[in-house]
């Protein structure tokens, strides 16, 4: 008896293990792609955090002109509507067209959903009420950083 309940204890602890790299791995996993350049053409080299660091910076400066409330630009807001639009688009999609993931491997799972997270991005941006309406063209990287810098010596009194 004691055996068999070892042997559960063993498969419990298991599961949980797995369980727990199951859960980890997704997040960690785009947070470590957030920081290398996106692959679509679109996004001119930027990564996802110097492409979200833009659309706050360009929020910044749109709301300074419109004369609007400042709460809109976080970069929590940004990434949270990113994750939630491009994962509601995703089951949408999985939902509708299962034949679009027929290919889809645990081997290649999270550049695929990072792929397709990319292309959501670009998608919801773009649209009628995305960022890109308001601010303007993606920069390069060079550029980013010229605004970046710009900014930061006009903050300097």
């Amino acid at each position: 008896m004691k055996i068999i309940r070892q042997g559960i204890a063993l498969l419990f602890k298991t599961v949980l293990l797995a369980l727990l790299i199951a859960i980890l791995i997704p997040p960690l996993y785009f947070a470590w792609r957030a920081s290398h350049p996106m692959e679509l053409p679109q996004f001119k080299g930027l990564t996802y955090a110097q492409f979200t660091e833009w659309r706050v910076i360009s929020c910044k400066k749109y709301l300074t002109t419109s004369k609007e409330e400042e709460a809109n630009c976080t970069i929590v807001r940004h990434v949270a509507a990113d994750l939630y639009a491009t994962n509601i688009a995703a089951l949408l999609i999985w939902v509708e067209k299962p034949e679009l993931f027929k290919y889809v491997t645990p081997y290649n799972f999270l550049p695929t959903m990072w792929g397709m997270f990319e292309s959501l991005t670009w998608e919801i941006n773009r649209s009628e009420s995305g960022t890109l309406r308001f601010f303007g063209s993606i920069p390069t990287p060079e550029e980013f950083e010229a605004m970046k810098l710009e900014l930061s010596a006009n903050a300097i009194p």
